[in-house]
């Protein structure tokens, strides 16, 4: 390539390196242009040899090299550059400026990326060679090169790379008089993908490989853990330590059965000792600011970053260190470290680390609303933190080792005499430390609690805490920690023994007190809440909510949400007398904070669920009408200009006043005042959550006002054209069944849907052919959507329909006909027929106690009707499964297509049904211990999904609050709200077997033998 070419690709680079935006872009561009033609990569790289050009632009080049090759690889080059160009690339490794050197390791990692077997392969011959040369810079080259690539190592690679590669990068690590702290945490960095190989290997060449490597290493990385080190080489010597603490965390977490227990041991032996040496003078000067500490004349808390951008410290060298107990005691191995002397020594590095440090300290007094920020249990660990990582080694320590024993031992260490005028800031730092330990090592176990009581009686900790409760003589963030233990620990006092701390709130949460103390005493008040009792929640609770008001006004998001979930807390606990009194106080303060924070969807939630709390009283009510629901229906009045959020927050505050009439009416003024604007928004607003507590405001009123809206007339309108409440309410329901929500999100309308029909349809005025549209819509839907929760939201609809009216919805589903998908184009099919097979593919996918109930009840039903139109159909049965195959595995699933088997309806409503039955007979205890494999349950047969029905058709995999959650809304005026379903299924198999026992027999024989033993067990009651 001619030099003039290369002069004007030069010139192109140093123009997109250039200050003035104008040329910057000019020369990007023009790269991305040369980016296109033949032979750019192997310019770029003849720069970037090129010793005689300047640094950055050779080090630019090989930055645009590396980029090219991740997108094209090596591009459209001529076959007469190809090798010279690989040559130059390689060759590269070999600079003797290490910024260069490390670009082009970059682009020979770029290269082995590609995942080129052929290019991969002679990539590491050359840089295995370039390893054994005993050429300094190829030697540092290729372990920077290396250390680019190990995270891709794979049980392939390694076995081909292990024998030549393996060697010298120990040599290395166990050289540091001939290499640098840089080089030789390389080669450690690059060990450890070895070990993350090793990790997931069970069988094979890695697996042996393993066996054989991994005793060896740890003898050979345990010399390395030495605070000597780090004085002779420099902090940059911690660097290397850091990988190798990385390598025990993942020995520890997977490898222990290869390496054994007695290596265990000597690792987390090792690790505490390192722990020690690095603690004594890091928290000595760093933490506790102790100028006569050993080791005063370093800087343990300066900070370094190696060439690969990583920050090298001694605090994330601590910070790793701890995370490597954590896998100790995550894993339950090292029993013996754990029986040992050592563990109260641990925990005395680790409280030494949760000291506060002046810095901190410092930022509370100037930003005192970080007090939550920083001490808020929700926040531990999402930052980094050496007080926030030694909170989760206490938690994993007292978890392992037992929180009574861990809580005793910081009882011990608890100074619990000295005078003010005694006592030196570091003893107070030390206090306050061990202070919050005890706060985690409490944790929320109540059968912990118990045992706790007594050592904390003994201990006299509420002597203490009174002790230091007084600010004039304690630091202020002392007495905060003081405050926190208190609602902490304090159910294990006595009413006596609390009144230090029940006094002490009427004077922190006052406006002369300090910020922190005040937010310290709401978070105490938060957490001892639940434990008072009635006599002091009611001294307690007017002065934490007075506190809380006092203090709205000017705090940051983060703050306020935390002060508002203790105003909630607080509300719960109040009479409705008391509730109302503080209500003209509270409203316009969470009024003012909405509408300053409107955005904020975390403090939004939290101000919606305290009004929820002073909706509760009825006092409060009728306050609200007049100084809340102005407000809101300003707002909806001028809807078109208010941002979709806020919106949603305003139905929501909505749906929380209405629901909260039940079962009285909402009074006539406001229903006329919302009923219409409510419609105005579900026919015309295009958001899904606007929309969505539109439906939830809907299914308040229709339980509780249905007369006003069969009377109510919507108006703008000639008097002939006006629509009744009920037609525009079923003009509403057809614009949401219609909507579709963008995303995954989907509108939940069924339950509203049903409530409508079955509150209206008596009294004459519905319009059939509304209803008939809507029926329509809805089975189009539920035909053409494979998502569960749409399919279960109008199953959920048709579902109440059957229960009040079987025949009719039988015969007006029977009656209509839909369209449905089939291939390219679309074919009519009868609806009830189509309703009927989904129904029955998807119920057991369904959710929600309430919900799954009322479907199982409608399939009972229908069973019992014995309609000819439905038991002629076929549905899809079980997974049909070859006894000859052996178990279903992930990998076997993949090579054959599910088959199932086709069985008529009512043997699959059965089935089930019965599968839903309680198992109330004596269990043995087995519990089963964890396959290893992913994919097999604990007797090593696959676990079908009807294996998994469980209480009321949920499966073993419920989650409790899920379900709340999928049943929200429901009216506890509903009819089927409070019915038991096992009663009503003993009822109906009862009924059946006596009415229809040839249809029982051959329904029951289609149940697997255990299946047939839990319905028989259950019918003889």
């Amino acid at each position: 390539m001619e030099a003039r070419q290369l002069d004007i690709l030069q010139g192109v680079l140093f123009k997109s390196l250039s200050h003035i935006p104008g040329e910057q872009k000019e020369g990007e561009a023009e790269i991305a242009r040369l980016g296109t033609e033949t032979d750019f990569p192997y310019a770029l790289i003849l720069i970037g040899s090129d010793q005689s050009r300047p640094r950055a632009v050779r080090q630019l080049s090989l930055i645009v090299l590396r980029q090219y090759v991740k997108e094209h690889g090596e591009g459209r080059l001529t076959e007469a550059n190809k090798e010279d160009f690989h040559r130059l690339t390689l060759h590269g490794l070999g600079d003797t400026v290490p910024r260069l050197q490390t670009a082009f390791g970059m682009v020979v990692a770029a290269f082995v990326n590609l995942n080129d077997q052929a290019t991969t392969h002679k990539i590491f011959d050359t840089l295995l060679s370039y390893l054994h040369s005993n050429q300094e810079t190829f030697v540092v080259g290729t372990v920077k090169c290396f250390s680019y690539v190990a995270d891709n190592f794979d049980d392939n690679t390694l076995p081909l790379l292990a024998p030549a590669l393996l060697p010298p990068l120990t040599h290395i690590l166990k050289n540091p008089d001939v290499f640098s702290p840089a080089i030789r945490a390389r080669s450690a960095s690059i060990l450890r993908g070895c070990v993350e190989v090793f990790c997931y290997a069970s069988e094979g060449p890695v697996a042996s490989m393993a066996r054989e490597a991994m005793p060896l290493w740890v003898d050979l990385f345990i010399p390395q853990l030495e605070l000597k080190l780090c004085h002779a080489y420099g902090l940059e010597e911690v660097g290397v330590q850091i990988e190798v603490l990385k390598i025990f965390t993942l020995t520890l977490k997977s490898l222990l059965h290869i390496i054994g227990k007695q290596k265990g041991n000597e690792i987390a032996a090792k690790l505490l000792q390192y722990l020690r040496e690095l603690v004594v003078p890091y928290t000595a000067s760093y933490i506790l600011s102790d100028d006569d500490g050993e080791g005063a004349a370093l800087d343990w808390g300066e900070s370094i970053y190696d060439d690969a951008d990583n920050r090298v410290a001694v605090d994330v060298a601590i910070a790793e260190a701890m995370g490597s107990f954590i896998a100790v005691f995550n894993r339950g191995s090292c029993r013996a470290f754990l029986k040992s002397e050592a563990v109260p020594l641990l925990l005395d590095i680790t409280v030494e680390l949760m000291c506060i440090t002046d810095a901190q300290i410092c930022d509370w007094e100037a930003h005192p609303e970080n007090y939550v920020a920083h001490e808020d249990e929700l926040v531990v660990g999402n930052n980094f933190s050496i007080r926030n990582d030694a909170k989760n080694l206490i938690d994993a320590l007292a978890e392992r080792s037992g929180r009574t024993r861990i809580l005793a031992l910081l009882l011990k260490r608890l100074q619990l005499s000295g005078e003010a005028s005694t006592a030196s800031s570091i003893q107070w730092k030390r206090n306050e430390a061990t202070l919050a330990a005890m706060d985690i090592a409490f944790g929320f176990d109540p059968s912990d609690h118990k045992q706790m009581h007594s050592i904390i009686q003994q201990a006299q900790l509420h002597a203490f805490l009174s002790a230091h409760l007084n600010g004039a003589q304690y630091p202020s963030y002392l007495c905060a920690q003081v405050l926190c233990s208190y609602g902490t620990v304090g159910h294990c006092f006595s009413e006596k023994q609390r009144e230090p701390f029940t006094n002490a709130l009427s004077k922190t949460l006052v406006p002369h007190a300090s910020m922190p103390i005040k937010l310290a005493s709401l978070k105490s008040l938060a957490r001892i809440l639940p434990n008072l009792n009635p006599r002091e929640m009611s001294t307690v609770s007017p002065i934490g909510i007075h506190g809380i008001c006092s203090l709205l006004q000017g705090m940051p998001a983060e703050t306020l949400h935390f002060m508002l979930e203790t105003l909630s807390a607080l509300l719960g606990t109040m009479d409705e007398q008391a509730t109302s009194s503080v209500e003209p106080s509270i409203t316009p303060l969470l009024l003012k904070i909405w509408s300053e924070n409107g955005n904020d969807r975390l403090l939004t939630s939290t101000i919606v669920e305290t009004f929820e709390q002073l909706a509760k009283s009825c006092m409060c009510l009728s306050q609200m009408e007049s100084s809340m629901i102005p407000t809101l229906i300003d707002l909806l009045q001028t809807q078109t200009t208010v941002p979709p959020f806020v919106l949603g927050t305003v139905v929501d505050l909505l749906h929380v006043v209405l629901k909260s009439y039940a079962p009285a009416e909402v009074p006539r003024p406001m229903f006329c005042a919302l009923f219409p604007l409510l419609i105005q928004t579900a026919l015309f607003n295009e958001d899904g959550p606007v929309l969505q507590a539109c439906v939830q405001c809907f299914t308040d009123l229709v339980s509780t006002n249905s007369s006003q809206i069969s009377a109510f007339e919507m108006e703008g309108a000639s008097h002939s054209q006006r629509q009744n409440g009920v037609d525009s309410l079923l003009q509403a329901m057809s614009r949401l069944v219609s909507f579709e929500p963008e995303g995954e999100k989907t509108l939940s309308v069924g339950y509203l849907l049903a409530s409508v029909l079955l509150t209206f349809a008596g009294n004459g005025s519905i319009n059939i052919e509304t209803v008939q549209s809507i029926f329509r819509m809805v089975a189009t839907k539920i035909s053409n959507t494979s998502n569960a929760v749409i399919i279960q939201d109008y199953i959920v609809c048709f579902s109440r329909l059957f229960l009040m009216h079987v025949p009719q919805v039988m015969e007006f589903m029977a009656n209509s006909t839909i369209e449905v998908p089939q291939g390219d184009k679309a074919v009519t099919v009868n609806a009830l027929e189509r309703i009927m097979t989904v129904w029955l593919e998807y119920q057991e996918f369904f959710r929600g106690s309430y919900r799954t109930k009322i479907c199982l009840l409608a399939l009972a039903k229908i069973v019992l009707s014995n309609d000819a139109r439905i038991t002629s159909l076929s549905v899809k049965g079980d997974l049909r499964v070859d006894i000859n195959e052996g178990r279903i595995t992930r990998s076997s699933r993949h090579k054959s297509e599910a088959v199932y088997d086709s069985i008529p309806w009512a043997v699959r409503a059965f089935q089930i049904l019965a599968r839903t039955v309680d198992d109330t007979s004596e269990c043995a205890d087995d519990e089963d211990e964890w396959s290893n494999e992913d994919d097999s349950s604990a007797d090593g047969e696959e676990m079908l999904l009807s294996d998994m029905i469980g209480d009321d058709g949920r499966g073993i995999y419920d989650d409790g609050d899920e379900e709340e959650a999928m049943d929200e809304g429901i009216s506890e005026s509903d009819p089927f709200f409070k019915i038991d379903l096992q009663t009503e299924l003993h009822q109906f198999f009862a009924l059946l077997a006596s009415t229809e026992a040839a249809n029982f027999q051959h329904y029951f024989s289609h149940l697997n033998p255990e299946e047939q033993r839990i319905l028989r067990d259950a019918l003889r009651k």
